[in-house]
């Protein structure tokens, strides 16, 4: 049990009172007491963590025990100046027999992570250089130095670990995030160029955790947020533009669509993305986040590359019913202007199987797309309806249209399902999705 003179030794040395510690060590103050709170720390653990070097010098002199942990949560001498950057008391230290892999008892954190977390390149290369292991991972989710790194974008921290053999496809336990999507949902460019470099996997995908999308990737974050040349340094290195999420079948371009990212949203397309997408938990498309978001430019860029007015969520919603029930009149406008030219580009390749391909050159629109493709996204039974729409024939514009909207808006013609028949599962999904946005901060507090 300590004494009143242990007591004071121990809040002199945190306070860093040289004099009054040298007394109370010759009056036999015990150098190893520890406060008996739930922190359990030592004279030289206060020392450590607020820098008083000379105090901790005389502490080891004097017995002070080096690997001593603290009973509530593990954390040694070696961890709290790692985690403050005190290169000179960490060399202290490690002279003196400090155990550089020692690791928390709550959490798995050794001092290379904490010296990764901070960013602090020279105690992290201390202590790689006495034997720390770069590929430590956290015992409660797996969390390693180079993702910690990742995370909070400290690029010279993150090289000094990849040369040193960090493994830069390790992932954790806990959602299956890598260092190459953490760097990409914080942001982290130049961190993210670093490990494609040393070969991440840039088509690596997270698993179902209350913090992650099931099935997020790299580019998804990238998209999400609205980092244009992150995304386009991803595809450069063969990101898939039409991976989806596996709990609801979200893309890269529903997230672009989503949050408004215009730039982000063009070069998904023009790599390929799949404008017709529909997320497998309610239907809705990427024209449907946009018109529900109001982002006007993106919707227009989307119509402009053949995306389906007409296609209906599970609600029964079109895009234009979604834009007018949140009031966004102008995409309401533009979805109302275009429905020919949009219905007629999603299937040129069909007019010119059924003798229209040059109506649909006087019109003006985008190339066709392949017949087999075209073949898929509309049924057969509706080839005669279109060529009779598309060419003019007599009969009532309204009708046509109508029927027109809702066979491409149904399987072969199959009976529609009313709204009002299903929940809406559009707003928990967006529910879901704002309750996740509250994590944009770091993950974890270390």
């Amino acid at each position: 049990m300590s004494t009143v003179a242990d007591k004071e030794l121990i809040f002199k040395a945190q306070h860093g009172n040289l004099k009054a510690v040298k007394k109370l060590i010759d009056d036999g103050a015990d150098v190893n007491a520890a406060t008996t709170d739930y922190s359990n720390r030592t004279s030289l653990m206060w020392a450590s963590k607020y820098g008083h070097l000379e105090i901790a010098r005389l502490l080891i002199k004097h017995g002070a025990n080096v690997n001593a942990a603290s009973k509530g949560d593990g954390s040694t001498s070696l961890i709290f100046a790692s985690q403050n950057g005190l290169l000179d008391i960490a060399r202290l230290l490690i002279d003196n027999g400090a155990n550089v892999n020692a690791a928390r008892t709550d959490s798995g954190f050794t001092s290379l992570m904490f010296a990764s977390a901070e960013g602090h390149l020279k105690v992290a290369h201390l202590l790689i250089t006495h034997g720390a292991n770069v590929n430590a991972a956290m015992t409660n989710d797996g969390m390693t130095s180079l993702m910690v790194a990742s995370e909070r974008g400290h690029l010279e921290v993150a090289s000094l670990l990849i040369e040193n053999g960090a493994n830069v496809n390790a992932t954790t336990t806990y959602d299956g995030m890598t260092s190459l999507i953490f760097a990409s949902k914080y942001n982290h460019l130049e961190v993210a160029r670093l490990l494609v470099e040393h070969g991440a996997n840039v088509n690596a995908a997270t698993i179902v955790g209350p913090l992650t999308y099931d099935g997020m990737t790299s580019l998804m974050w990238a998209s999400a947020n609205g980092q244009l040349e992150l995304a386009r340094l991803l595809i450069a290195h063969g990101a898939n533009v039409n991976a989806a999420t596996i709990d609801d079948g979200t893309t890269s371009l529903m997230w672009a669509s989503e949050e408004g990212h215009l730039e982000v949203a063009r070069l998904l397309i023009a790599n390929g993305a799949n404008v017709n997408a529909a997320m497998i938990d309610n239907s809705t498309t990427s024209l449907m986040w946009a018109s529900e978001e109001g982002h006007l430019e993106i919707a227009r860029l989307l119509i402009n590359h053949g995306a389906n007015i007409n296609a209906k969520n599970d609600d029964g919603q079109t895009a234009i019913d979604i834009a007018e029930e949140k009031g966004n009149k102008n995409i309401v406008e533009l979805l109302t202007k275009e429905p020919i030219r949009n219905k007629a580009r999603n299937v040129s390749s069909l007019m010119q199987t059924i003798g229209n391909s040059e109506k649909v050159t006087e019109m003006g629109l985008a190339p066709p797309l392949s017949e087999t493709t075209a073949r898929e996204r509309l049924p057969r039974n509706t080839l005669s309806h279109m060529a009779s729409f598309l060419s003019g024939e007599k009969g009532n514009y309204r009708m046509q249209q109508k029927a027109l909207r809702e066979k491409m808006s149904r399987p072969d013609g199959a009976p529609g399902v009313g709204g009002s028949m299903k929940k809406s599962r559009r707003q928990s999904t967006k529910k879901i999705r704002k309750n996740r946005k509250k994590t944009k901060k770091s993950r974890r507090t270390v």
